[in-house]
């Protein structure tokens, strides 16, 4: 049983990181299927990261320039995993085609117009709007934002099902259970409480209702399209639910810093 949950978190870190794990554990499929409950984990790990990291960049860079490279960090971390199925999906869904041709769009390696407007201006908004907290407590904020975002895949994965027949969306099954909806909800409750404790609760209350809103909001864009989720969309999915909590905090922030 232990060998098993330690097989599953490698490799939920192997999906979604580029972080070198040893080759001495195989992973199977079975283990790709049990990783879905450690994603938001994986999530709070990069955040953590990123918290660290605030510090020295913004000891010796302009806080602006210090939130771009935490954001490049990130990206860097996951080899702009989430980033990539952000795009594909704007590239698939944005020009109204049709299902089929949409899938097939997102397949394609090559990036379109809808793909780079979409990374422009949420990479963008999420340099702008962390930039404009100029204070190190945000890296609480940069920690749930991960962690719930992660979760956020979780959900997506348990209320839709896979919109191809192949692909890492199937490779899923039916989807998580409740029991690891929960385990992934809860992972994603640590921070937000460290963030209550820190900033209050009116941040944490925010941040939360955030990531409800951009979840259904970018479940909503695919949904209707594709029936259902892939690969890419779960990224679009991190992406939008990671930006919703920066926009939804900020403006209860800003008083504050």
């Amino acid at each position: 049983m232990l060998r098993n949950q330690l097989f599953a978190f490698v490799a939920a870190v192997r999906l979604l990181t580029r972080v070198p794990i040893t080759t001495r554990i195989a992973t199977t499929d079975d283990d790709i299927r049990r990783s879905v409950c450690y994603m938001p984990l994986v999530g709070l790990l990069i955040g953590i990261v990123a918290f660290f990291l605030l510090v020295p960049f913004g000891a010796f860079l302009p806080w602006t320039v210090s939130v771009f490279f935490l954001i490049a960090i990130t990206m860097l971390l996951t080899g702009a995993l989430h980033e990539d199925g952000l795009a594909d999906t704007f590239d698939g869904i944005g020009g109204g085609h049709t299902r089929e041709r949409a899938l097939e769009i997102m397949r394609d390696s090559r990036i379109g117009t809808y793909g780079v407007l979409a990374l422009v201006i949420v990479i963008g908004a999420k340099v702008a709007t962390l930039a404009s907290l100029d204070d190190f407590a945000i890296g609480f904020l940069i920690i749930a934002a991960h962690t719930a975002s992660r979760a956020s895949m979780v959900v997506a994965m348990w209320r839709t099902r896979p919109a191809r027949d192949e692909g890492l969306g199937a490779m899923f099954g039916k989807g998580p259970g409740i029991a690891t909806v929960l385990v992934a909800l809860a992972t994603s409750a640590l921070p937000l409480l460290a963030l209550w404790s820190v900033l209050g609760w009116q941040t944490a209350a925010a941040a939360g209702v955030g990531a409800v809103i951009g979840h259904v909001a970018i479940r909503a864009f695919y949904q209707r399209k594709l029936g259902g989720y892939t690969g890419d969309t779960l990224g679009a999915v991190q992406q939008i639910t990671e930006l919703a909590m920066y926009l939804a905090a900020t403006p209860i922030l800003v008083p504050l810093l």
